[in-house]
């Protein structure tokens, strides 16, 4: 008798050891021999999970995206990795050294694999995650990372891809929770550490955690505002901070992440928040836990196949029996399996969430059904509205009239790894392979998939610089601000891509006097969360907190954050910094009181203020001759320390204004030299006439103070190629000669 043999993803991580590629090879050759067959039974998440066609429903445009959320590609088996290398005992930095390594170690399109002896780990300082580079535990209960640390990411995916954790324990080092539950009490923020276990930050993409742990976190267990990740097999269990501002979160804040087969409780929310989340899946999970489309994000979210539980210990307890602590018997919240916005100060989603074969249970309230939104004759579909009542709450996410799908799942995916009569794609091309583009101009690619019949022809975009260009799933681009990045298809099929490369041309003009305000009117983020945005003059900004629309400051968008956050922090701005100022509130429904405010600039604070102001009064912190020349990073914290209250302390924000520190001060312009400098503008070369021998130095910036070319020459002569210039527009060029200084304004066609 033959036998059929399956060898899973699953049971590889299981192994006591990472065994090689070359192990697996002759495992699966010795078996054919002996008379065994191989059947590759994938599952969820897996490279060769494909499309089912068949199962796709027009009723349902958003099918054939759910179906290609999380890592395109599928998570990697640990056979695929090219090189691999061992850590066997440290701490955060000595596992950061080994991942250096093995990055530096890695060619073009290899991946590397670290393995992670059994053993603990101390966790003092973020470990740094690096594209390409992923760990692998020994096992996943006898490789543990004990985080210590205070505050930041315990494991930090930084705008990096194709990267992750496979099968270890992430646990924080502190006592266990207090609380199993939220009761909305400020008891619940058990202690002062912010930390985050895993974050996934914006830019991040492609990357993964599979059967890892996450324990006793200090706020959230997961916090990512990335898209295109994969979340599978995890178990996440209780965090110390489970208070108002967003914390205690396993925190969904991006698009088209996959989140299968975990385990998830005792948390605050698992919460999908803010306007960039949207086809999101989360499928197969066991829940004893709430999902909450906490306020304002897009919609086209799907639920299917998850068990969720509410226990009969989670708030509220019914009237009349005794709480598990004296201080949770006020002010309890009401958890229903599926929630909407439950507060006048949430939004509701842009676009309905779809709901479909989960089996829910609420065993902690006897409001509306036991079992809502658990018929599988049905697809639910909201929410509908502020479920600001318990009627509202129970009705927000209603019966979709469109019925049940053709192929009874909207999650329609294959996972047989294809079949004999399917004709797979071979390639894929742009309609264009370069553009250039203004600033708000868009253009529309056309893809075309080989061959013609190919079974699956779908696709998806992605450019690698959003804030540069971004791209929509239709192929249309829209230039944001100067600068160059690449636009990638990827078809669903066999994961081929083509690339077209995109030059946005014209800057944002920096204002009269170098003084720059940031208003945050493009500040999209509603509610609690956080948001990568492009902000005034076209600088990128991160929040992170609670956005208003009508601020208390001057009735704008404002953003507040509690205590011990850093709630706004710029990208790199050029032009360095020499003043700044932003206007202050303590917000209209917050506690009176002092308020600790800190500038940081590049990381290090060059001002703190301390206030007490009534709650309803508009002061301003300044912070004068800073003088730091280059690009900076600009960030403003709530300092403002604990005390026996333990409170939020918020501060709201609104307008920071600051001013320029460039090289080209007005000294620059006050010296009578005049050298002669031409064709103005610039075609293909640019020539200086010093009018006098001796060493002149040349020093070229671009419109905001950025150096772009700096020499020294003792000719009288000097001629420049076009090229030295970063493109077409307007630049300065600097000449120093002798005691005699002079700057002209230039124009590069």
């Amino acid at each position: 008798m033959r036998a059929i043999f399956t060898l899973s993803q699953e049971a590889l991580l299981n192994c006591p050891r990472v065994i090689k590629k070359d192990t697996i090879v002759l495992m699966l050759v010795t078996m054919l021999f002996m008379g065994f067959s191989v059947h590759a039974q994938l599952n969820v998440g897996d490279p060769g999970v494909t499309v089912d066609l068949s199962k796709l429903d027009a009723d349902y445009p958003q099918m054939s995206r759910w179906a290609n959320a999380g890592v395109r590609g599928g998570i990697p088996f640990i056979t695929s990795f090219d090189k691999t290398s061992t850590v066997s005992s440290g701490r955060s930095a000595e596992i950061n050294l080994a991942i250096n390594a093995l990055s530096g170690s890695l060619v073009e399109g290899e991946m590397g694999l670290l393995t992670i002896a059994n053993g603990t780990y101390i966790i003092d300082a973020s470990v740094q995650m690096m594209s390409n580079v992923s760990l692998i535990g020994e096992s996943r209960d006898g490789v543990t990372f004990s985080i210590t640390m205070t505050d930041g990411d315990a494991v930090s995916f930084n705008n990096v891809k194709n990267c992750g954790l496979y099968n270890l324990t992430i646990r924080g080092s502190w006592s266990e929770p207090k609380y199993d539950w939220n009761y909305s009490l400020d008891e619940n923020r058990e202690f002062t550490n912010s930390n985050v276990s895993v974050r996934l930050k914006s830019g991040t993409t492609d990357c993964w955690l599979d059967n890892v742990s996450i324990f006793n976190s200090a706020n959230d267990p997961l916090r990512t505002p990335a898209h295109h990740n994969t979340f599978r097999n995890l178990i996440v269990d209780g965090c110390k901070r489970k208070a108002g501002g967003a914390e205690g979160y396993f925190f969904i804040q991006g698009r088209d992440n996959l989140i299968t087969g975990c385990q998830i409780t005792h948390l605050r929310h698992i919460s999908l928040q803010g306007g960039n989340v949207e086809y999101n899946v989360l499928y197969d999970n066991d829940f004893r836990q709430e999902v909450s489309f906490h306020s304002g994000d897009n919609g086209n979210n799907l639920i299917e196949f998850n068990r969720i539980t509410l226990p009969s210990d989670m708030p509220p307890i019914e009237a009349g029996e005794t709480g598990p602590y004296p201080e949770t018997e006020n002010g309890k919240p009401i958890y229903f399996a599926i929630m909407g916005p439950w507060a006048s100060m949430h939004d509701v989603s842009s676009h309905p969430n779809f709901v479909y074969r989960n089996d829910c249970k609420q065993f902690n309230h006897s409001f509306g059904s036991s079992t809502p939104w658990s018929n599988n004759d049905d697809v639910y579909y909201g929410p509908q509205i502020k479920g600001l009542t318990m009627q509202e709450r129970i009705d927000n996410f209603p019966v979709y009239d469109k019925g049940v799908p053709v192929g009874s799942t909207l999650y329609a995916v294959n996972l047989e790894g294809g079949s004999s009569t399917d004709i797979s794609v071979t390639e894929v091309s742009i309609s264009l392979s370069s553009v250039s583009l203004n600033a708000g101009e868009t253009v529309t690619l056309s893809e075309t998939v080989l061959p013609e019949n190919a079974t699956n022809k779908l696709v998806t975009w992605s450019s690698d610089q959003s804030t540069i260009a971004n791209v929509d799933s239709d192929g249309i681009i829209t230039a944001i601000s100067s600068g160059s990045t690449i636009i990638t298809v990827t078809t669903i099929d066999g994961y081929k891509i083509a690339t077209c490369a995109v030059t946005v041309t014209g800057e944002s003009v920096p204002p009269t006097g170098g003084i720059y305000t940031e208003t945050f009117t493009n500040m999209s983020i509603s509610g609690a969360g956080t948001e990568t945005y492009i902000g005034d003059y076209g600088f990128v900004w991160n929040v992170e907190g609670v956005g208003l629309g009508n601020g208390t400051i001057d009735g704008t968008n404002d953003i507040y954050f509690n205590r011990d956050i850093t709630g706004v922090i710029s990208n790199s701005i050029p032009g360095g910094i020499s003043s700044l100022s932003v206007k202050c509130s303590h917000k209209t429904f917050a506690l009176d009181g002092a308020r600790t405010i800190e500038l940081l600039v590049n990381g290090n604070v060059v001002g703190t203020l301390v206030k007490t102001v009534g709650n309803k009064e508009v002061y301003e912190f300044a912070v004068n001759d800073i003088d730091i020349a280059g690009d900076v990073v600009i960030a403003i914290r709530n300092a403002t320390p604990a005390d026996e209250t333990n409170r939020n302390y918020p501060l709201e924000i609104d307008n920071i204004t600051w001013t320029a520190y460039s090289v080209l001060s007005v000294n620059d312009y006050k010296f009578g030299y005049k050298p002669k400098i031409y064709p103005n503008p610039v075609s293909s070369q640019v020539t200086i006439d010093f009018l006098s021998t001796g060493t002149n130095k040349v020093e070229i910036f671009d419109l905001i103070g950025r150096s772009v070319y700096s020499s020294s020459t003792t000719d009288k002569y000097l001629t420049l190629n076009k090229n030295v210039f970063n493109g077409s527009g307007m630049y300065f060029i600097k000449i120093e000669n002798d005691k005699k200084r002079h700057v002209e304004k230039i124009m590069v066609e």
